[in-house]
């Protein structure tokens, strides 16, 4: 029988933002219901190719060259959102090319720690049991999780195209829709100006109040970048979420890249042991409920 733990709901809603975060350090906001676009009428002849438009973000960066030589990175700095009324301390760790381990630990001692090992996702409440992440939040984080994030998009993408220009966050940017492997949609804008990628709307997984998930539409804007060793990075993160007060603010103090420390994505045992027991099992009922699906569709 698997032991599992209760989690303040609020605190619950924490996790959903972490794994929401794009991997963070390496790549006057409208409310979300509002978006912050407003597209253009140049025919789709004046625009700039999707293809184009990332490379010429990868190239305002610092360049390929530069962007592939950071190996890892360790971020520290300043998570201030629901549910907490002030700052709370935030710290990554990110391998390339996807393994990514998120912490946050609130002023009175509640800590919230989410993990990708590269093989699969877990979390893990004031240093409790660890729980599989699965299903779409998986999804979320597993794109989050993707080390050189926009500068991977002929493997992070199967689909992108120029859909308009228009205004972000008060700049000219180009908007490019973007549907990752997974089917995950997005919608990404570039500035016209620098070629940076200033901001996304997407959906994120969050729990309603009757604990079910429910996608939730999101903003998100990246700004402040900064160079670290040779590349720009963007050091604040604003998400607004439809329906939130309070938008959700990742800033970040600290950026190193290229330690030469070992981090750990797994568990100790024989917490791990279990865990991946607990993942297998979970990936076996998933299997075993669509080939359900398949056989009953098929009229088998």
């Amino acid at each position: 029988m698997t032991t599992r733990i209760t989690r303040p709901r609020a605190i619950t809603g924490v996790a959903f933002a972490l794994l929401a975060v794009v991997a963070a350090a390496g790549v006057g906001m409208a409310h979300a219901s509002q978006p912050a676009t407003k597209p253009a009428a140049a025919p789709p002849t004046d625009l700039p190719s999707a293809e184009a438009i990332f490379e010429r973000h990868v190239e305002a960066i610092g360049g390929w060259d530069a962007v592939r030589s950071h190996r890892n990175r360790r971020v520290t700095g300043t998570f201030d959102g629901p549910p907490f009324t002030g700052a709370a301390r935030l710290k990554i760790w990110a391998d390339a090319p996807d393994k990514l381990h998120i912490e946050i630990r609130e002023p009175l001692g509640v800590k919230l720690g989410v993990f990708y090992t590269g093989e699969y996702g877990w979390e893990e409440f004031n240093g409790g049991e660890p729980v599989p992440i699965f299903g779409p939040r998986l999804v979320e984080f597993i794109e989050g999780a993707d080390f050189y994030g926009e500068s991977s998009y002929k493997d992070r993408y199967s689909e992108i195209e120029t859909v308009g220009a228009g205004e972000f966050s008060g700049r000219p940017v180009w908007a490019v829709r973007a549907v990752s492997t997974s089917g995950r949609a997005r919608r990404l804008f570039f500035e016209q100006d620098s070629g940076l990628f200033v901001g996304e709307h997407t959906t994120i997984a969050r729990m309603s109040e009757d604990g079910k998930l429910e996608a939730k539409f999101v903003e998100v804007l990246h700004e402040n970048y900064t160079e670290i060793e040779g590349v720009l990075v963007p050091t604040r993160q604003t998400q607004k979420v439809d329906g939130d007060a309070r938008p959700i603010i990742f800033n970040y103090t600290s950026i190193r890249v290229n330690v030469s420390d070992e981090h750990s994505y797994y568990p100790p045992e024989p917490q791990r042991a279990k865990l991946e027991a607990d993942i297998k099992r979970l990936k076996d009922q998933a299997a075993a409920a669509k080939a359900e699906r398949e056989r009953a569709n098929s009229g088998g």
